[in-house]
């Protein structure tokens, strides 16, 4: 197995694509304009299919800002550039560290900047993941506006 942050080629880009794609089925063409104008993109192979995926995303403002305000967080989302998001290990390599190794991977690589992550309070391997790596929760759940799900507002602290 492979684990790299790297710019990716056009056949792993789509690749990763339809990974996101068959977790979060959203418009493939968001998902690829997202991941066109990440900061950062970690995939995982085996042999040469991609089995897991983690982004750092250049925070969107108007998402930042409602994150931050439904949450009622003390912290201000103009500190936070970034968004760690589509976090994907394909159904039979879970649970075997591969998310951790990518999401620990792209963080050391931005130690200097603040992130902020957003996950429904259902996902218990992700929220656990996050505080593992030294991310904390900040201010209150609330209620996504399209799934009606809960979800709560991570962030992690630049160290530099």
């Amino acid at each position: 197995m492979e684990i790299f942050c790297r710019n990716l080629s056009k056949d792993e880009l789509f690749a990763t694509i339809d990974l996101i794609f068959d977790y979060r089925p959203i418009s493939k063409t968001k998902i690829k304009k997202n991941l066109s104008s990440a900061k950062a993109i970690v995939i995982s192979k085996i042999n040469d299919t991609i089995i897991g995926t983690a982004t750092l995303k250049i925070s969107n403002d108007i998402y930042s800002d409602n994150a931050f305000l439904k949450a009622e967080s003390d912290f201000d989302f103009n500190d936070f550039s970034l968004e760690l998001g589509y976090m994907v290990v394909s159904p039979n390599f879970r649970k075997l560290g591969i998310a951790s190794k990518m999401v620990s991977l792209l963080c050391s690589n931005f130690e200097d900047q603040n992130i902020f992550a957003v996950t429904n309070v259902d996902n218990k391997g992700s929220i656990d993941l996050k505080l593992k790596i030294g991310f904390e929760p900040t201010g209150k759940e609330f209620k996504d506006r399209k799934s009606q799900n809960f979800l709560r507002l991570f962030i992690k602290r630049k160290i530099r």
